[in-house]
Order: C-alpha cells, then sequence, then structure tokens
C-alpha cells in the first residue's frame, strides 16, 4: 500500500515580514545549450500583519530581477556594472517585506506555487513581536 505524497502547509497570498534563517544554499549547474546557472534556495520564516508564521522556502537564480530586488532589501548595493553580488551580504537574520502570491505552473496549469513578488526593505519599527524561529519547520 503506498502513501500519499507529502504536502506541506502552503503559505496563503498576502503580505508578510520575512526573516532569513540560515544563510543560503547554492547549487551550479550548465544547461543543455551550455550556459552556466546558479541557484540560490533560501529558508524564511514569515509573519503576517496578525502574528501568524509560515515557513517559506524560495530559490532564485543568479541574474534574475527578483533575487536583485531581495538583495536590495537584505542591505545589498549595486556595483558600478549595476549587478548585485549576494556573497558580501551575511542573509541569516535579515528581514524584510514581500507578498506571496501564486504562480501558475509552467509545465501544468493544474498546478500552483506561492512566490514571492514587491521585495522591498523593512520600515523600521515596522516588525511583528514574533522572532523566535524554533516552531518553523524545515
Amino acid at each position: 500500500m503506498s502513501q500519499p505524497d507529502y504536502i506541506p502547509e502552503r503559505i496563503p497570498v498576502g503580505s508578510y515580514v520575512f526573516r532569513v534563517l540560515s544563510e543560503p544554499e547554492r547549487e551550479k549547474g550548465t544547461s543543455a545549450a551550455g550556459r552556466a546557472w546558479m541557484k540560490i534556495t533560501y529558508k524564511f520564516k514569515a509573519v503576517n500583519e496578525n502574528g501568524s508564521q509560515f515557513p517559506h522556502m524560495e530559490s532564485f537564480f543568479g541574474g534574475q530581477e527578483k533575487y536583485g530586488d531581495l538583495l536590495l532589501a537584505m542591505g545589498g548595493t549595486p556595483n558600478p556594472d549595476g549587478t548585485i553580488s549576494g556573497r558580501d551580504i551575511d542573509a541569516t537574520g535579515k528581514q524584510f517585506r514581500a507578498n506571496i502570491i501564486m504562480e501558475e505552473d509552467r509545465k501544468d496549469p493544474m498546478k500552483s506555487w506561492p512566490r514571492m513578488d514587491n521585495i522591498r526593505s523593512l520600515d523600521e519599527g515596522s516588525v511583528p513581536d514574533s522572532d523566535t524561529d524554533d516552531d518553523i519547520p524545515f
């Protein structure tokens, strides 16, 4: 008898304050066309206006505009050529605001995934009360 696939509770659509729980994991590879790529995966705790907490994990690709927005929100600064390097940022504990939207799967229109959107820096004094990460499962 086979077990059903595990489906974690998904973070609902809405506005959140995110805290980075650990340094990102980086994975390098090469596409079929021979182009190098890097996938950067972060684990977050997200807290909504009501103080409800949700785990969230999201991957970005180097050069992706949304990844640049994340780096800027975490205090990164653009290089003279306009790129932003994440290697100089101590990400653990950094906080920022973002919205969660549902993005349709590119291969299967019956599936959708929670993704960050409108990533921006956090205004001082606007952090929800919860700052323990003990109950965030990964």
